[in-house]
């Protein structure tokens, strides 16, 4: 196989050919795949600091896009094969690709995931001096068909999705929720813009005085029926009072309505009270994402 590489360019046919590797890689190994449909769009949006342009880098035949990947800023990265890739002859060129990133960014190691299951790319990074991490994502996933949890929650909040008005309160929140400077309102303007947005999968709690203290976005990918929360948070100043686990309950009915079969998402290991939660909500475990690093 003869593949060609450049560095992405941010059209609509280039986000669909990506799009579409990523369905594929679900069709062939699901659940076991390193990105979601919504774990693209999301990162897309746009965010100070970084640049798909220059973090992405295509592996094209002719013009079918068979691989890629993706570094992430400082010292980490993913990459993905479509499933008639020969693996074991492309991903040493993609993970050569995100190691030299790392080197041009002044990286003292890079981390990159293998599922526990993924006997290829284990073995590829022994023998390329990688060492297991204890540090992992939990993928966990339920069914749709199940029964989803009626939401109650206290008068005083209310859910719905979310409007061009919330956009400010909604970066306040993810903030928080996540320790981080909230990102510019047109982040999420761009965000909303993307066809593959969808408004009633986007939910929200809000408190009497009208602020998101929770949210959960879901992202479905139609074809596998297979919906991801990605972002799922809550305001520090609300916790333990089951908001975030009423929008998760919310947003999977929302998948449900929308034609999703299963929903997954992807808390990390050390973070137990998001386990717990999600554990509530009726996700069950079904893989381990572990990171592997190598000093540089």
């Amino acid at each position: 196989m003869a593949l060609q590489s450049r560095c992405f360019e941010p059209s609509q046919d280039e986000v669909e050919a990506l799009h579409q590797l990523i369905v594929d890689c679900w069709q062939a190994y699901g659940p076991a795949v390193t990105f979601h449909i919504g774990d693209l769009h999301w990162r897309l949006r746009p965010q100070s600091g970084r640049s798909p342009e220059r973090d992405i880098r295509l592996w094209y035949e002719a013009k079918t896009l068979q691989a890629f990947a993706w570094f992430d800023a400082p010292d980490s990265g993913d990459l993905l094969c479509h499933p008639e890739v020969e693996r074991d002859v492309v991903e040493p060129v993609l993970l050569a690709w995100l190691e030299g990133e790392a080197r041009l960014r002044e990286a003292s190691h890079f981390t990159v995931g293998a599922f526990s299951s993924d006997r290829v790319r284990e073995e590829l990074l022994i023998d390329r001096g990688y060492q297991k991490q204890s540090s992992f994502l939990h993928h966990l996933q339920r069914s749709l068909d199940a029964p989803i949890i009626a939401t109650t929650i206290a008068d005083s909040y209310s859910i719905s999705t979310t409007t061009a008005a919330d956009l400010s309160s909604l970066a306040i929140a993810i903030a928080d929720a996540f320790g981080s400077e909230p990102k510019p309102v047109s982040t999420y303007e761009a965000l909303r813009s993307s066809r593959f947005y969808r408004n009633d999968l986007d939910i929200v709690v809000k408190a009497a005085n009208g602020e998101i203290v929770a949210f959960c976005l879901a992202w479905l990918d139609e074809h596998n029926q297979i919906g991801l929360l990605e972002p799922v948070g809550c305001h520090s100043g609300y916790q333990r009072l089951g908001l975030a686990s009423a929008a998760v309950n919310v947003a999977l009915e929302a998948l449900r309505v929308a034609g999703a079969r299963t929903a997954v998402v992807y808390p990390a290991g050390d973070e137990p009270a998001a386990c717990k939660l999600y554990e509530k909500c009726g996700f069950i475990p079904v893989a381990n994402d572990y990171d592997w690093e190598i000093a540089l």
